[in-house]
């Protein structure tokens, strides 16, 4: 099951990481449809899953233990991003 995840490109750590960033903010909102619940918690964690290699390595963090740190603000940044996206295109809050 590992190597399967592993060959999709899901790190379990990240994801879990990015996971809690987006929960903390759908905690802390209060969304009040699940469709954008459910938008908001897979677009943070699929965000710092996928972007946390890029953004560790941009930083020049490799050899640090600081990528699961940066999995969460991406999971949380990358919840706010999907919001904004879908306020602008009329599916947000009114």
């Amino acid at each position: 099951m590992k190597e399967t995840l592993r060959d999709l490109g899901i790190n379990i750590g990240l994801l879990v990481a990015g996971f809690a960033g987006s929960l903390v903010l759908v905690k802390q909102d209060g969304h009040k449809s699940w469709f954008g619940t459910i938008t908001s918690l897979l677009a943070g964690t699929l965000s710092a899953n996928y972007l946390t290699p890029v953004a560790v390595s941009s930083a020049g963090l490799e050899n640090s233990s600081s990528q699961y740190a940066v999995a969460f603000i991406l999971g949380f940044l990358g919840l706010r991003g999907v919001e904004y996206v879908m306020g602008k295109l009329g599916f947000g809050p009114k």
